[in-house]
This record gives structure tokens, sequence and C-alpha cells, in this order.
């Protein structure tokens, strides 16, 4: 029995270890290669703005929107794979008057100290539940302004890890994600934890199966040798009568 407990200990900590590393590999194999330019459709608003990000709430103008975007076909923008799970969406969240505001103007910092216009977008990544995600930050107006860029530097220090980790090998703008979506984390970890143990489980209940049906029939419970005469396996010393 301590053995069986002590076997069981270890496969659900084993589970739990392949579950992370899948879940975390699968996220950033995602931003790696998925590409973001080609979401360039938008759906509908959404309508929990109060789940923004509030790092940004007093530098930055009040929110406007949120928006989530989808895949679309940048020659007709017309949405590609709408509706399927293709483990990253973008959420684009807007402060101030935006570009398709008709008040919107570029920021010139020797008229304001701060920007009227705020962009705030997530890539958000993971399978099946969104689990890690990294931030792009903007004011819509050029950093080579020595006045804007102090300010995006401002915007990168409050976000932290939220504008996750920039890599060499991918393309200018891309990054891969290290701020955690704890929800979908925990729900991600579990469905792969879950994919791993249950083959081992389905495979020890069809063992135990084959082993209560081979002692009904007076074979050895382990190699199905017929035992019926005698006390012990002749194969494979298992005594008779015994599940394996």
């Amino acid at each position: 029995m301590k053995k069986t407990r002590k076997k069981f200990r270890r496969r659900i900590a084993e589970s739990l270890l392949v579950g992370i590393t899948v879940t975390l590999l699968i996220s950033e194999l995602l931003a790696a290669f998925l590409l973001p330019s080609s979401w360039v459709g938008f759906s509908e608003d959404l309508p929990k703005m109060s789940q923004a990000p509030t790092y940004l709430h007093d530098i930055a103008p009040a929110l406007t929107s949120a928006q989530m975007s989808f895949p679309a076909n940048p020659a007709t923008s017309e949405p590609l794979l709408h509706g399927l799970n293709v483990g990253m969406d973008v959420i684009n969240y807007s402060y101030g008057a935006g570009f398709f505001d008709p008040n919107f103007a570029p920021w010139d910092p020797s008229v304001s100290d701060s920007p009227s216009f705020v962009s705030l977008t997530r890539f958000r990544f993971g399978w099946p539940f969104r689990a890690l995600y990294w931030d792009d930050l903007s004011t819509g107006t050029s950093v080579a302004i020595p006045a804007v860029w102090d300010y995006h530097l401002k915007m990168y220090e409050r976000a932290g890890i939220d504008r996750g980790i920039g890599v060499s090998y991918i393309s200018p703008g891309r990054r891969l994600p290290i701020a955690p979506i704890w929800t979908g984390l925990f729900f991600n970890i579990l469905f792969w934890s879950v994919a791993w143990y249950v083959p081992f489980m389905l495979r020890r209940i069809a063992i135990r199966f084959r082993a209560k049906r081979r002692v009904r029939l007076g074979l050895c419970a382990d190699c199905g040798y017929t035992i019926d005469e005698f006390s012990m396996c002749p194969e494979c010393g298992v005594e008779a009568g015994v599940e394996a």
C-alpha cells in the first residue's frame, strides 16, 4: 500500500510538472511564431472595460474604449478563423481621443506636458486558455522627440514585466510574454496535467480488469499462464488468485 501511494504521488507530481512545462512552452511558441501584423480586424467593443490595465491610470487620459482583434485578410479585411481558438488574441485599450476620433491630433510636447491619446495593446497567448501576455504602448507620436521618449520610458517603467522580454530573433516590436494571466495559467496547467495523467490511469484500469478476468478463468493474473492445479504460476512465480 505504501508503495502504491508513493507511486501515485510521484505520478501526480510528474503530471503537474508536465502541465507547467507544456503550458509555458505553448505560450512562448505561440508568441514567437504567430504574426500579430495579420490581426487587422476588430470585433465589437468589450463590455468589461473595468478589467483594463490600471498602471497608466494617473499618467494617461481616461480609458475610452476596449476592442478585441481577430485575424483578417489584409487585402479584404474579411475575418479569418473567426470564432476558432488559435491560441492568441489581441485587446486594444484606448485612452483619450484615438486615431479614428475626429478630435485626434498628434501630441505636441511644446503645447502639453501629457499626450491626448495613449494606446495599450495587450497580446495574450496560451491554449486552450490565455495564460501569458505582453503589452505594447504608444502615444501615436514619434519617440525621436526627447519629451515623448521620456514619457514612453515612464510608461515602460510602470508596465514592468507586462512588457515581456525582447528577444533578438523576434522581429522588432515583438516580445516574449512573461506576465501571467492567473486564471488561464491555472486551468491550462490543470488541462495538460490531466491530459498527461489520464492515459496512465486508463492503462492501469485496463490492466486490473484483465487481471481479474484471468483470475476468474484460472489463469495467472500477470502472464495468463494456466495455473488451475498450481498454487503459484510456474511461468512467472506470481501466487495463484492474486491480481497483478
